[in-house]
């Protein structure tokens, strides 16, 4: 199929969930803890403990622990991006769908990039 600039359903919605992901600090670091460490699943406190030691700032455990448990751990699932066993306290990341997204994300930037790069080159403003 030729490309016509269009974006799929399936890129407009992978697009989407890459910026429900990045639209907040906690998010962007769970795709990046996900993403580095792949190692299947995790638990809530074990992210909430690298979130604190890696974020900017006083946060307190506990408060972390209970905004994750209430607010991005459910968005995200909501996204298709995890899977949150409220029981165990595990999180399973949906490996596929984040890297799907994020790629989605990278492509969109890229041809944002391009077709400024092009708009530049021919004199349009």
């Amino acid at each position: 199929m030729p490309d016509t600039g269009m974006i799929s359903h399936d890129e407009d919605e992978l697009l989407e969930t890459a910026v429900v992901v990045l639209s907040h600090p906690w998010r962007r670091f769970f795709a990046r803890y996900a993403t580095r460490y792949r190692s299947g699943t995790f638990l809530v406190d074990e992210f909430a403990t690298a979130l604190t030691d890696r974020v900017v700032g006083p946060l307190d455990l506990t408060d972390v622990q209970t905004k994750l448990r209430h607010v991005h751990l459910p968005k995200l699932a909501d996204a298709g991006l995890l899977e949150y066993d409220l029981v165990a306290e595990r999180i399973s990341p949906n490996y596929e769908l984040l890297d799907g997204a994020l790629d989605s994300l990278r492509l969109t930037v890229e041809e944002i990039q391009h077709e400024r790069a092009d708009s530049e080159w021919m004199g349009i403003d």
